[in-house]
C-alpha cells in the first residue's frame, strides 16, 4: 500500500504538468485558422517558465508529459501521427534551447531582479523561435521549397514574440501558496 502511495506521488506533479500542457495546447490550437498554423502559441513560453521555476520537473518523465500533452492535443484536434510528431518536436525544441541557455543562469536574472535578466531571455527567446522555425521549415516545406521563408518567418515571429510578451511575466510572477493553515477558521454559534 505505501508503494502505492509513492507512486502516485510521484505522479501527481507529471499528471498535472500533462493537464497543463494539454489545456495550453487546445487553447493554442483553438487560435488556427482553418488549415493554418496558430495565431497565438503560449504553450511553449508557459512551459519553459515553468520548467525554470520548478526545475524538479524538468526530468525526462516531465519532459514525455509535455510531449505526450501536445500530441494528444494534436490527434484530438485531427492532425495526423505524422504532423503531430514532428510539430510537436518543434515546440520541444524551442523550449529545450531555453532550458538549456536560461536554467544556469542565478535566480536573480531568472526572476528578473536585475536588468541583465532580460537580455538572458531575449537572447533565449530569439535562439528557442529560431530553433523551433528551423526545425519547422525541414518538415512543412523542406528548404529548397519556395514556401521556406514565409514558413520560417511566421513561426519565427510567433514564438519569439510570444515569448516576449509571455515569458517574463511567467518568471516574475510571485509564487502562489495556498496554505490551509493560515486560513482564518468559522467557528460555530
Amino acid at each position: 500500500m505505501l508503494s502505492h502511495l509513492a507512486t502516485l506521488q510521484r505522479l501527481h506533479p507529471l499528471f498535472g504538468l500533462f493537464l497543463l500542457t494539454s489545456a495550453l495546447s487546445l487553447a493554442g490550437v483553438l487560435t488556427r485558422p482553418i488549415a493554418s498554423l496558430a495565431l497565438f502559441w503560449p504553450v511553449n513560453a508557459i512551459l519553459l517558465g515553468l520548467l525554470l521555476r520548478r526545475p524538479q520537473l524538468a526530468t525526462p518523465a516531465g519532459w514525455a508529459a509535455l510531449y505526450l500533452g501536445m500530441v494528444a492535443v494534436d490527434l484530438g484536434t485531427g492532425n495526423d501521427w505524422g504532423a503531430a510528431l514532428w510539430l510537436n518536436a518543434c515546440n520541444l525544441g524551442l523550449i529545450a534551447t531555453g532550458w538549456r541557455l536560461l536554467s544556469p543562469l542565478p535566480q536573480a536574472l531568472l526572476t528578473l531582479k536585475r536588468p541583465q535578466g532580460l537580455l538572458s531571455l531575449f537572447g533565449a527567446c530569439l535562439a528557442g523561435a529560431a530553433v523551433a522555425a528551423s526545425m519547422a521549415c525541414l518538415t512543412t516545406t523542406g528548404w529548397f521549397d519556395d514556401t521556406a521563408w514565409t514558413t520560417w518567418l511566421a513561426w519565427f515571429s510567433e514564438q519569439f514574440s510570444t515569448g516576449l510578451l509571455l515569458l517574463p511575466a511567467v518568471l516574475s510572477a510571485s509564487p502562489f501558496k495556498v496554505s490551509y493553515l493560515s486560513r482564518p477558521r468559522l467557528h460555530g454559534p
